[in-house]
């Protein structure tokens, strides 16, 4: 490999692996999950296991989702439909990110066609569109309208990044996103503004400089939130990015689900994590959400029994999976999807849970 591709290899791992600031959090939800001891049961006698669980009210087969993650396909060719495709066929739900280098479309139609059912549950897995409110709110409807169209079940909406933290490897290896992948789901009469910002061609552009309409609207308050649950109607949504137990209660109050998130140590640098978000919620006595899941660290099936035992009806993963697509494609992604399911299988049984309900606060030790 020439020096060249070497510097663009890191270029992409540092802004998918890599964190905002000095990556404090990003470390940080790494180490809340394994300050989590779980307790194991014996003479539980035979189990009969049921992984069925939901997110925003739909019904899905595994306690797993993949998160939203921008571009896949920098990380191997036709990215996101590998994604899709692996996910469908392994009983995991997925969502997929506004910011994808393909057509919203062309992903659903791959999702849905390979979709099965799996042996602990009857549900089938969802897909789920997460988008964000950008400046130009009517090119965040238009998105709306193409998912519903397309068979989405259901939408999330990230609310974690009305400004975003500077991300010190992305500037020091000048990142950007290329033309090309940024209008890969931009609707085809999509063009550029007068205002367009100034990119170098020579290494690409991100989303925003493209054009600033696709800059996320920091202006998020509960009527902007009402109005986007209005325009999503009749199919759920669930807001991503809460930490607060106010904020966590008012997204279930507004929407029809939330998940606890720090962006996945790429937001606010040195802030709490997942685990210290619904341990400050468990202790708050606040209303909790029909639908409540967390992202953050997730890398093995242990992990997310630990995210169901913290009160959660099931975690996203993101980076886990994106490592292993990124070192071996379709056939690696597969084996790391299968293996996570197998460890929380196995963990299910350890604990004695036939249900996800099963698995409570009392499978943690010192909680």
């Amino acid at each position: 490999m020439d020096d060249s591709n070497r510097k663009i290899n890191r270029r992409i791992d540092d802004y998918y692996f890599g964190g905002s600031g000095s990556e404090r959090t990003l470390r940080e939800n790494r180490r809340a999950l394994d300050s989590l001891r779980i307790i194991p049961r014996a003479l539980q006698g035979s189990l009969n296991i049921d992984t069925t669980t939901n997110l925003g009210g739909v019904s899905v087969p595994f306690p797993i989702a993949v998160a939203p993650m921008a571009y896949l396909s920098l990380l191997a060719e036709k990215g996101e439909e590998t994604m899709a495709r692996s996910a469908a066929r392994s009983g995991v739900s997925f969502v997929l990110s506004t910011r994808s280098a393909i057509a919203l479309e062309r992903v659903a139609e791959t999702f849905i066609a390979n979709r099965r059912s799996i042996s602990t549950s009857s549900a089938l897995a969802g897909i789920f569109f997460q988008i964000y409110l950008m400046k130009d709110k009517g090119l965040t409807l238009s998105f709306i309208e193409r998912a519903k169209s397309a068979g989405f079940d259901g939408f999330i909406f990230t609310v974690d990044a009305p400004y975003i933290f500077p991300r010190r490897r992305d500037r020091a290896n000048g990142f950007s996103i290329s033309e090309k992948m940024v209008r890969g789901n931009l609707p085809e009469a999509f063009t550029p503004g007068a205002a367009t910002l100034k990119g170098d061609p020579t290494i690409g552009r991100s989303a925003a400089a493209f054009d600033e309409a696709l800059m996320q609207d920091p202006n998020i308050d509960e009527s902007v939130i009402l109005e986007v649950v209005r325009a999503c109607s009749p199919l759920p949504v669930i807001l991503k990015g809460v930490m607060a137990p106010h904020d966590i209660a008012l997204a279930g109050s507004l929407s029809t689900g939330a998940i606890v998130s720090n962006h996945g140590g790429r937001q606010l640098d040195g802030s709490i994590t997942a685990v210290d978000a619904m341990k400050l919620f468990a202790s708050s006595n606040k209303v909790r959400p029909r639908s409540l899941w967390m992202d953050g660290g997730i890398s093995y099936g242990s992990d997310v029994l630990r995210s169901l035992a913290l009160g959660c009806d099931g975690a996203l993963v993101g980076k886990a999976f994106a490592k292993a697509m990124r070192r071996g494609g379709e056939s690696e992604l597969k084996r790391a999807i299968g293996l996570m399911k197998e460890e929380f299988l196995v963990a299910m049984a350890l604990v004695g849970a036939n249900r996800p309900k099963d698995i409570t606060p009392d499978c943690l030790f010192g909680y």
